[in-house]
């Protein structure tokens, strides 16, 4: 299996009143593959979390193509 991981958060100075896709609410920070990835928390990053997605099928899944995936909680709160 291979493992793609995107670091998500929010930075400070987010805009609300704006649509999803430009408020900055959930900003993918980074992406990386493998088994070991690292990033150093943004400065002006609120909180941040990862989520690592595997090239494997779900077993029971929710949707069609759904792979496995796991979330960390959010960490950083600033």
């Amino acid at each position: 299996a291979t493992y793609t991981t995107e670091f998500i958060g929010t930075r400070k100075g987010y805009d609300a009143t704006k649509t999803a896709s430009e408020n900055g609410i959930g900003e993918v920070f980074a992406t990386q593959t493998g088994t070991e990835v690292s990033l150093v928390i943004p400065e002006d990053a609120l909180f941040l979390r990862a989520t690592v997605t595997s090239s494997v099928g779900h077993e029971n899944p929710s949707f069609p193509e759904q792979k496995k995936q796991a979330w960390t909680q959010p960490v950083g709160w600033r």
